[in-house]
């Protein structure tokens, strides 16, 4: 069984097919899990400078952050073009922390945005022109369908007639 998100169950409630309280305590559970899996990720990588301990009560407030570098592995995994590894690592090596963590945020956007490896630019490339920076351009036209797509189209258009 398909475990609901807590979206599925705001929707499925809305609509008046009301979710049983075992879907509900299911559909929370898997997003504190998600929650708390994104809050130890950025945990590992985001520390308070020892300046953000407050010197007295009523300066609390903590401007000051220590970003620390984020894992090449991590990126590299997640970009998925797997091209000039070692050129590529000394680049990211040479990137600051924070530049490191953008272009970290960045990454699964624009490789959503180009599904077709062959079409993505080598990481290289990425790197060296700051492309996480760049604003990321989706079609809104519906893509054309692929050559199976039409030869069933025809065979389906051929049978009703």
């Amino acid at each position: 069984m398909k475990q609901a998100t807590v979206t599925d169950l705001i929707f499925r409630a809305f609509y008046g097919d009301h979710p049983t309280v075992q879907e509900i305590s299911s559909g929370i559970e898997s997003l504190c899990r998600d929650f708390f899996e994104a809050a130890l990720l950025l945990s590992n990588s985001v520390q308070p400078a020892p300046s953000c301990l407050p010197p007295s009560p009523e300066s609390s407030v903590c401007h000051d952050v220590i970003v620390t570098p984020v894992d090449f592995d991590t990126w590299w995994h997640l970009y998925g073009k797997k091209i000039d590894r070692t050129k590529c690592e000394k680049k990211w090596k040479a990137l600051s922390p924070s530049d490191q963590q953008a272009c970290l945020a960045a990454t699964p956007a624009y490789v959503a945005s180009t599904p077709d490896i062959k079409y993505r630019r080598n990481p290289m490339t990425y790197l060296n022109n700051r492309s996480w920076e760049n604003q990321i351009i989706t079609s809104n036209e519906p893509s054309k369908p692929t050559l199976e797509e039409q030869r069933l189209n025809k065979l389906a258009a051929i049978l009703t007639d």
